[in-house]
């Protein structure tokens, strides 16, 4: 029997080799913590070890360390996931009062910022590999969310030709697969 393999068997007989093992899990602890960065550390350390526990007491048997560390990291990786989407649910989608304008704000959370950009790069990707009046139909398509008619009416043009246009963008762009 390996290491960690005794450790449990000691923990399940006497609670208190439990502070061994957390020792042991600190840096996969450590890890989650870093990860959950909105929320009190204390309050996810407890709860990550709260899941060791009741990871200990789940383990029937065990033969090999690596059968041991991978329950209890999978029993850490889960509670994360768990605490991750509560954490999500509270602080990405809840409003806040801006006092001064008494506007309802909603707090975004940091990811989305990312994938506005990365949108915003593959738009403007897409847009250069037109030219002319075009161009300037698929930038009001992609970056603006223009309607046909909409578009139709700034540009002076037809909404059948915006509208063949948008076909051919969308043929375009599941043919890059772009999209499914």
């Amino acid at each position: 029997m390996g290491e960690l393999v005794t450790l449990i068997y000691e923990i399940k007989k006497d609670k208190n080799n439990f502070n061994f093992l957390l020792e042991r899990m600190e840096p996969a602890v450590n890890k989650y913590v870093r990860l959950l960065y909105k929320d009190e550390k204390e309050d996810i350390r407890s709860e990550l070890m709260l899941a060791l526990w009741e990871a200990i007491g789940n383990i029937e048997y065990c033969e090999s360390d690596g059968q041991v560390l991978n329950f209890l990291n999978t029993a850490l990786r889960n509670r994360f996931y768990e605490m991750y989407k509560k954490s999500r649910k509270k602080f990405d989608h809840e409003s806040a009062v801006n006092e001064e304008t008494g506007i309802f704000q909603t707090i975004l959370y940091e990811g989305k910022e990312l994938e506005d950009t990365i949108f915003r790069e593959d738009a403007m990707k897409i847009v250069g590999q037109y030219k002319g009046v075009q161009q300037n139909i698929v930038q009001c398509i992609l970056l603006k969310e223009m309607t046909d008619r909409e578009i139709a009416q700034k540009l002076n043009l037809s909404r059948q030709y915006i509208n063949r246009i948008r076909r051919k963008l969308k043929e375009h762009l599941q043919r890059e697969d772009y999209f499914v």
